[in-house]
């Protein structure tokens, strides 16, 4: 699938199969859902895995090595939702790459909210920016870049590498993630000032486990220490991180919550 135009089109796409491409396309959700009666949670570009809303749809569908790649994904200041939703029910989501997209005014990049497994994806080299700041109407929607959690399954040995992030709030999120790579990301030009003032590079959950970070360029005149913030079990190598911040922990955790309630889950 190559060269299309989706304007105004939540979930234009819907990955239940396997050995897709999708490349060259341009998504621009851009709807005012300040006017709409309730948020909807298929207020994506692109879904991977078995439909959302429905138990057991598409449960014999496998979303397994497909590539998306140098799309454009654009949204506006009401952005509440993201490039991409790993989501739904059924077999596991896995062995699918995404590399090279620009992702621009979305709020979200990458989230894993359903059931399925999570499993061995890559993603890439894209770029994201300007996840910015929540809508007046919308004060628990911070801007993620790109955010692991986890509804039943835990995402588990993917890779999230050579990522450029540009005036995101939260880059990297992963509130629920057991051995992924999070290696060699670019948060030089995200205007984090560093998790003690409430705003970080890299946040890694309670119960996170075995995940391997090598992440080194941060904003100017920050160190890893301000930057990454673990509060599991994890590896990173280096000078050490920050590891005790229980009320920024739960208000994550919180944050996390309502959207899921305003999302209908």
């Amino acid at each position: 699938m190559r060269g299309n135009q989706f304007i105004n089109v939540p979930s234009a796409l819907h990955l239940f199969g396997s050995e897709i491409v999708v490349s060259e396309n341009y998504f621009e959700i851009k709807l005012n859902i300040l006017g709409w009666p309730s948020i909807q949670y298929t207020q994506w570009a692109i879904i991977f895995g078995g439909f959302s809303g429905i138990p057991n749809l598409y449960t014999n569908s496998l979303c397994r090595n497909n590539l998306v790649e140098n799309n454009v994904f654009e949204g506006d200041e009401n952005s509440f939702y993201g490039a991409f939703v790993f989501s739904g029910y059924g077999p596991p989501i896995i062995e699918n790459r995404i590399t090279q997209n620009t992702i621009r005014n979305m709020w979200a990049m990458v989230e894993s909210w359903g059931w399925p497994p999570v499993e061995r994806n890559i993603i890439t080299n894209n770029f994201i920016e300007g996840c910015g700041n929540p809508p007046a109407a919308f004060p628990y929607n911070p801007g993620y870049g790109i955010m692991f959690s986890a509804g039943r399954n835990i995402p588990t040995r993917n890779t999230i590498s050579g990522n450029q992030f540009i005036d995101t709030l939260y880059p990297m999120t992963i509130i629920k993630g057991e051995h992924n790579q999070i290696l060699g990301n670019d948060y030089t030009q995200t205007n984090a000032p560093g998790w003690p003032f409430w705003q970080g590079c890299v946040f890694l959950g309670e119960t996170t486990l075995g995940n391997f970070v090598s992440e080194g360029l941060f904003p100017l005149g920050t160190t890893m220490y301000e930057q990454i913030l673990d509060l599991g079990i994890n590896a990173i190598p280096g000078g050490g991180v920050l590891n005790n911040n229980p009320e920024l922990a739960q208000h994550l955790q919180d944050v996390l919550e309502k959207q899921r309630e305003m999302k209908g889950f």
